[in-house]
């Protein structure tokens, strides 16, 4: 069963537009690109909003001490308001579209999809 990239295709808002999982489109110049592998785009967990956005993440938060607070303690995880219209707290997608424009950052990830393996593992799939 093949699970796609989440953002594989996708509008941000505000001039950020990724294609084929690259933050391709941003209303700046780029100076750091950030690679990774692949953020899922599950059942079990939609919390991302962004690139390195899942509930639970330091990424954010940390840069926003660094940037805002010129500290490198990171006291808290990224938290998810589940109200009525659930969002992120610490920081927010305006902060961190933001953040990306101040010090010219994107993102780009190396697959768009992954199959996975659904059927009953036998023992004869394991290296000894």
């Amino acid at each position: 069963m093949p699970v796609s990239h989440r953002f594989h295709e996708t509008d941000f808002g505000d001039g950020f537009v990724t294609h084929n999982a690259i933050l391709d489109e941003v209303p700046y110049e780029p100076a750091v690109l950030f690679v990774g592998t692949f953020n899922p785009d599950a059942e079990a967990d939609k919390s991302a909003d962004f690139f390195y956005g899942r509930m639970g993440s330091y990424f954010w938060p940390t840069l926003q001490n660094i940037f805002d607070h010129n500290d490198v303690k990171q006291l808290s995880r990224r938290k998810y308001h589940s109200g009525l219209e659930p969002y992120f707290t610490n920081p927010d997608l305006n902060y961190i579209k933001n953040l990306c424009s101040k010090i010219k950052i994107t993102f780009a990830d190396l697959m768009k999809s992954v199959d996975v393996y659904t059927a009953p593992l036998k023992p004869d799939h394991f290296v000894e």
